[in-house]
């Protein structure tokens, strides 16, 4: 399997929401609590459709007058048209998108990740939507961010994307897009797939590419270069799959790693 070394890239943009409804809007929609969401934090959340598949990943942020959703680049025009047909018949403007950057937690208009506070983002108004680098997206790997891409947009639940674990799916918030779904298998079923990290010491992988392995099959979600020749990632695999398992992507084989 041979690709681009920087298949993985890509760049964030902050979609603003802002209007007296803005915030009634959004905790119709998504799956965290609005109500919950700390001023200057950016927590994950998801966009879901109707049969509870997470069709976009997001990170969102309180401003003073408005809120915003830190989205994937290839993906933002889509949750953009969603945002704009739910908005009808309510008090809501959503904004056009900023390019977004990486910066130190404690600079000036900086939201540090809830998922891994040494880090931070910043609305960068003047700049370029650029792709950010190998390293930053290294990071969201190790912290287990299931940024969601075309390739694999609408496939999975957000269980399986494991934003419970990092607060961005509420069961008390009230009804959203998916939540009857969502809830039904909290409550009353099981969840059969999980996110895990992966790493292959060479070769390299893509969004949506399939992934083999002992208790089934997967999917990638994306990657980084590894500095070794190689690649980490993420996956979403069958939940009975553990630390010891090998697997393999294309012809080339890789392991599951320790969350």
């Amino acid at each position: 399997m041979s690709h681009p070394a920087d298949n993985c890239q890509f760049a964030l943009q902050l979609l603003p929401v802002g209007g007296p409804d803005a915030a009634a809007l959004l905790q119709a929609l998504v799956t965290a609590d609005i109500e919950a969401l700390e001023p200057g934090r950016a927590r994950a959340a998801a966009l879901c459709a109707p049969n509870g598949r997470a069709e976009a990943v997001f990170l969102l942020v309180r401003e003073p007058d408005r809120l915003g959703l830190i989205v994937p680049q290839p993906i933002s025009p889509v949750v953009a048209r969603k945002l704009q047909m739910f908005r009808i018949g309510r008090k809501v403007e959503v904004f056009d998108t900023v390019p977004v950057c990486p910066c130190a937690p404690d600079e000036a208009g900086a939201w540090p990740l809830a998922h891994d506070p040494q880090r931070a983002l910043r609305a960068d108004p003047d700049g370029k939507a650029l792709p950010l680098p190998e390293t930053w997206w290294a990071a969201d790997i190790a912290a287990g961010m299931p940024w969601l891409l075309p390739e694999t947009a609408g496939q999975f639940l957000p269980q399986m994307l494991g934003l419970e674990e990092l607060e961005g799916l509420s069961y008390r918030k009230g009804c959203f897009p998916g939540q009857e779904v969502i809830a039904r298998v909290h409550y009353r079923g099981r969840v059969t797939r999980r996110t895990v990290r992966f790493t292959l010491d060479g070769g390299e992988a893509r969004p949506g590419d399939p992934v083999t392995i002992a208790d089934g099959e997967g999917m990638v979600l994306y990657t980084a270069q590894n500095g070794k020749g190689g690649v980490t990632g993420l996956a979403v695999v069958p939940a009975e799959t553990t630390a010891t398992d090998t697997l393999t992507i294309g012809e080339v084989h890789g392991r599951v790693l320790e969350n």
